[in-house]
């Protein structure tokens, strides 16, 4: 608790194949600042950890209040080239989080107040800036790492973002599931007052509560730029969208929603009090809509969708 530092506000693991554990631990009051700080109170990169029954408080930090997930690191010889293919070995970030509360963290300019996963691709290797071969291009080759998180039977709550992800922001090929999880009262100035999903994100979230949180857009969850979004057996309930979206809301994306209700979600000044969809693909089976509005399309609102 009541540390600072410039990568993460107590804890950095990084570049190790070596799983770590985190267990019946508080962290609370803790801060970063600078350029390369990311994670109010812990930072994951190129690592796999486990995170159990662990309370994470009142961190904060310019990017990601509370845990930061992503990067990648590839030891030497673990990338072969033959013949101009690339037989690379799967690498990134996995953490796995269950029974957890991330409450009160704030991410002061950035996204992900709780919980941000990235995976950046990264280029690994460049050629020199002259080819050997006249008028060809440089050789690069470039990975994407196989960053994931799992979230199980954890609560969200208060957590604010300046940018997008109230609570958890998904981003940069990055995979992320939950499950069993209550999202409460967060709030992002941007999209996802909840969860913020986009640069070819995707998650799953089921079985899951998501209640009072607020944004521009899309107040409980919001996907954009090619982000992929699948919301089964869930509650939404009472989330706000100053403009749009006061349920979900999809720009240039894929959502699919099953056996979800939908209740008293408000679109304040736009469209889709549940859905508001835009150029994107939007498959809804068994949803539940009850006392939902906006200025437009109380439950849907699709505009030039796939």
């Amino acid at each position: 608790t009541d540390c600072t530092g410039s990568h993460a506000g107590a804890v950095v693991v990084s570049n190790t194949t070596s799983m770590s554990f985190f267990h019946r631990v508080h962290m609370s009051n803790n801060s970063c600042n600078g350029t390369e700080c990311k994670g109010g109170a812990a930072k994951f990169s190129g690592t796999y950890a486990t995170v159990s029954n662990v309370s994470i408080h009142n961190n904060s930090a310019p990017e990601c209040g509370g845990l930061w997930v992503g990067g990648g690191w590839l030891p030497q010889g673990q990338i072969v080239l033959s013949d101009g293919v690339s037989n690379e070995e799967p690498y990134g970030t996995q953490v796995v989080v269950y029974n957890t509360v991330f409450a009160d963290n704030v991410a002061q300019t950035g996204s992900g107040g709780a919980l941000c996963v990235s995976a950046r691709p990264q280029i690994i290797m460049q050629g020199p800036s002259d080819s050997v071969v006249p008028g060809m291009p440089a050789a690069s080759v470039t990975l994407n790492p196989r960053t994931t998180v799992d979230v199980y039977n954890c609560r969200f709550l208060h957590n604010t973002a300046a940018a997008n992800g109230g609570a958890v922001e998904v981003r940069q090929h990055a995979q992320g599931t939950m499950a069993n999880v209550v999202m409460d009262r967060n709030t992002a100035t941007g999209v996802g007052g909840a969860i913020s999903v986009g640069s070819f994100g995707g998650l799953k979230l089921a079985s899951s509560t998501l209640r009072r949180n607020a944004a521009i857009t899309g107040a409980a969850v919001a996907g954009w730029q090619e982000a992929t979004l699948v919301v089964s057996n869930s509650t939404l309930a009472d989330n706000r969208a100053a403009v749009s979206g006061g349920g979900v809301s999809v720009t240039q994306s894929a959502l699919t929603m099953d056996s979800v209700t939908a209740t008293r979600c408000v679109a304040g000044a736009g469209d889709g009090g549940v859905i508001a969809a835009r150029d994107s693909s939007v498959n809804v089976t068994s949803l539940r809509a009850t006392n939902n509005t906006a200025l437009n399309g109380g439950v849907l609102s699709a505009n030039g969708n796939r």
